[in-house]
C-alpha cells in the first residue's frame, strides 16, 4: 500500500478517535481534508445531503429549519440524520442549529465548488423559502436563522441570483423587530439594495431603503436613516407620485427631529411646502407652512416662526367659511401663533390669537382644539 494510502488510513483513524467524544471531535488540527473526503463518501445519502447544505451556506453553523428544507426532511428524520453526521465528526447539534466542525470547513468549501450549479441553486431556493416561511410564521427574524439569511444571500450572490437575494431581503425586512442588531440589518440592507438594482426594480429598491431607514431611525442611527431616505427620495423623484414623495419627506423630517437637527427638519418641510404650492392645494400648503413655523419655534427662531405661521393663517383665512377642515386647521395655527407671540413677549397679540382660535373652535364644535386653546390662555399673565 502506498504512502498516500497509509496517510489516509492514519487520518481516518485519527478522525474516528476524534469523533469518539464531543471534546475530542473539536481538537484543532486532528482531522485532515483527505479524511473528510473519505468519511463523506461513506456517509448515508441523507447525511451527505445535510453536509451539502452546510457547504452551500458556507458558515460555521446552519439552522435545523434550513437543513430540513435543503434535504426535504421532516424534523424527526433530520434529527436522526444529524446524529449520524455528528457521530462521524462533522459537527454537533446545539439547540436549533448544527455547528460544523472547524476542521471540515476547507473540505466543505471545495465540496460546494464541485456541486452542479443547478443543485446548489435548488438547495438555496429551498433554504430561502424555508427562512422566509419561518420569519412569516412568527412575524420576526428568529436568532437561529439570521445567519442563514445572510448565508443564503451571499451564496445567491456568488451564483449570480439577485432575484433570490431580493426576495429573501424583502421578506426579512417585513418582520425585522427592534431586537435585531443594526449591524445585521446593515448587511441585509447592503445586499438587498444591490440586488434590487441588479434586477432593475426601482419600486423594490425604494421599499428596501424605506425599511432600512425606519429601522435605523428607530434604533438611533439617524445618519444612516438620513442616507437611506435621501436615496429613496432620489429614486422616487423619477418614479413616483408627489404624494409618495411627500410621505418620505415627512419621514425624513421626523428623523431630523429625533436627531435634534431642527434646522434640517425645517428645510425638509419647506420642500413639502413647495410641492403643495405647485399642486395648488392651499390646506396642505398651510399645514406644511405651520409645521415649518412650529419647528422654527422649537429651534428658537421666533421671527421666522411667526413669518411662516402668519402665512399659513392667511391662506386658511381666504378659504370658505363652510370648509370645516380649514377652519379647524386655522384654529390650531392661531394657537401656535399665540404661543410664539407669548414667548416673544407680545402678550396682547398672543391673547388676540387665542381669542380668535377659541371662537373658531367653538363655532365648529371642536372640543379638543377648544380645550387646548383654553390651556394656552391659562399660561398668559392676568390682565
Amino acid at each position: 500500500m502506498d504512502d498516500v494510502h497509509f496517510r489516509r488510513v492514519d487520518a481516518w483513524t485519527m478522525l474516528g478517535e476524534a469523533a469518539s467524544s464531543a471534546d475530542d471531535a473539536w481538537q484543532e488540527g486532528v482531522p485532515v481534508e483527505a479524511a473528510w473526503a473519505l468519511t463523506f463518501h461513506d456517509l448515508h445519502p441523507d447525511a451527505r445531503q445535510v453536509v451539502r447544505a452546510s457547504a452551500v451556506l458556507n458558515g460555521p453553523s446552519i439552522s435545523l429549519v434550513s437543513m430540513a428544507a435543503a434535504g426535504g426532511f421532516s424534523m424527526s428524520r433530520l434529527n436522526e440524520v444529524l446524529d449520524v453526521a455528528s457521530e462521524a465528526g462533522w459537527g454537533r447539534h446545539v439547540e436549533d442549529r448544527f455547528e460544523v466542525a472547524p476542521g471540515a470547513r476547507a473540505f466543505l468549501r471545495n465540496l460546494v465548488l464541485s456541486m452542479p450549479a443547478n443543485a446548489v441553486r435548488l438547495m438555496l431556493d429551498r433554504i430561502g423559502g424555508a427562512v422566509i416561511a419561518a420569519t412569516d410564521e412568527v412575524k420576526a427574524v428568529p436568532p437561529a436563522i439570521r445567519a442563514d439569511i445572510i448565508g443564503v444571500i451571499r451564496a445567491a450572490n456568488r451564483l449570480g441570483e439577485p432575484a433570490l437575494v431580493a426576495r429573501v431581503a424583502r421578506a426579512a425586512w417585513h418582520v425585522v423587530t427592534p431586537d435585531v442588531s443594526l449591524a445585521w440589518c446593515k448587511q441585509l440592507a447592503e445586499h438587498g439594495e444591490q440586488a434590487a438594482i441588479a434586477v432593475r426594480d426601482p419600486a423594490l429598491l425604494v421599499e428596501l431603503l424605506d425599511s432600512s431607514a425606519r429601522t435605523y431611525s428607530a434604533g438611533g442611527d439617524w445618519q444612516a436613516a438620513e442616507r437611506a431616505w435621501l436615496r429613496a427620495l432620489a429614486v422616487l423623484d423619477r418614479t413616483s407620485t408627489s404624494e409618495r414623495f411627500v410621505d418620505f419627506l415627512g419621514l425624513l423630517a421626523t428623523n431630523y427631529r429625533r436627531w435634534g437637527r431642527l434646522h434640517k427638519m425645517a428645510d425638509t418641510l419647506l420642500e413639502v411646502v413647495a410641492l403643495h404650492q405647485r399642486e395648488g392645494d392651499p390646506v396642505k400648503t398651510a399645514e406644511a407652512l405651520a409645521a415649518v413655523g412650529t419647528t422654527l419655534f422649537e429651534a428658537g427662531r421666533l421671527d421666522a416662526a411667526i413669518q411662516h405661521l402668519e402665512s399659513a393663517n392667511r391662506l386658511l383665512q381666504e378659504l370658505p367659511d363652510d370648509d370645516v377642515v380649514a377652519r379647524a386647521r386655522r384654529s390650531v395655527v392661531l394657537g401656535d401663533l399665540g404661543q410664539v407671540y407669548a414667548e416673544r413677549g407680545a402678550i396682547n397679540t398672543a391673547r388676540t390669537c387665542y381669542h380668535r382660535a377659541l371662537a373658531s373652535a367653538l363655532d365648529i364644535g371642536d372640543d379638543a382644539i377648544a380645550t387646548r386653546i383654553r390651556e394656552l390662555q391659562a399660561t398668559l399673565p392676568s390682565v
